[in-house]
């Protein structure tokens, strides 16, 4: 059984390409879309993400594309969960999401 913490804790999606990471948070504060380098991460992302301590930030697995930013999450005391894109997509379709960009991939 969940712990009243647990249930309400907030959950970052981050879709991962070559060049940039689309966010979803339903919380706001965080950007839409950021390039994937770590000077990006500081410059955009910065201080922001302290506001998000109790948050999951969910990551692709996309072929070592946001190896980046998970290193920079946890380097920053943030837990970080890495997913399957293909299961992520299934999932998408069983919630009737068959649209595939990166924004709704970030949400789902």
């Amino acid at each position: 059984m969940k712990s009243n913490q647990e249930s309400n804790r907030s959950v970052v999606g981050i879709d991962v390409a070559k060049d940039k990471l689309d966010f979803f948070t339903s919380r706001g504060a965080l950007p839409k879309v950021v390039e994937n380098d770590e000077a990006s991460f500081k410059t955009k992302l910065g201080k922001k993400v302290k506001s998000f301590k109790d948050a999951l930030f969910v990551v692709e697995a996309t072929g070592g594309y946001g190896r980046q930013i998970v290193k920079w999450l946890q380097a920053n005391d943030l837990d970080v969960a890495i997913v399957n894109p293909k299961q992520v997509r299934h999932f998408a379709k069983g919630i009737g999401h068959d649209a595939k960009t990166d924004p709704i991939d970030a949400k789902v």
